[in-house]
């Protein structure tokens, strides 16, 4: 018996052979189109992880903090200031932590491009510049390469006033 199965290969080796290769491709490739299945599926859920904290911090500041933030007045008090200042730390770190994760490679250029606009106009308030300037640019603890995207988003913002002069 068991020489007939011997016998049996030896007489269609090559055609075995030919088969288990081909085989092993089919898998190959069945195999790459789950990867790649995957790997769209965890960046949608990524993405959607992105927005939704991006929302749940955007909740999480009261109406008079949003007010401080935008507002270049000083008429608010130390405790409201510090309050929105806050806030600001929160979302430069939030900025940040997606600023990285599209260098991770975890972020698609269209994506990133709708993050850094919304980022930019954020650096555009008065009082997160200033924050800006006094915590963050000279800070080593931030990223170089973020603190770097951010400059290029107060270049741009100021592009965008000259053109409006």
């Amino acid at each position: 018996m068991i020489t007939d199965i011997l016998a049996f290969f030896v007489k269609y080796e090559k055609m075995i052979v030919g088969m288990a290769a081909m085989a092993t491709f089919g898998a190959f490739i069945l195999a790459i189109f789950q990867i790649r299945k995957a790997k769209k599926q965890i960046r949608a859920n990524f993405s959607y992880q992105i927005h939704k904290d991006g929302r749940e911090l955007n909740k999480s500041i009261s109406n008079e903090s949003q007010e401080v933030i935008q507002s270049s007045s000083n008429i608010y008090t130390q405790e409201q200031i510090n309050e929105a200042e806050n806030k600001i730390r929160e979302l430069l770190m939030y900025y940040a932590s997606v600023y990285h994760q599209r260098l991770y490679g975890n972020i698609d250029k269209h994506e990133w491009k709708v993050i850094f606009e919304e980022f930019c106009r954020f650096l555009n308030f008065d009082r997160v510049k200033e924050y800006w300037k006094n915590y963050i640019k000279g800070n080593e603890s931030w990223s170089k390469k973020f603190r770097k995207e951010a400059e290029n988003c107060f270049d741009i913002i100021k592009g965008e006033k000259n053109e409006e002069s």
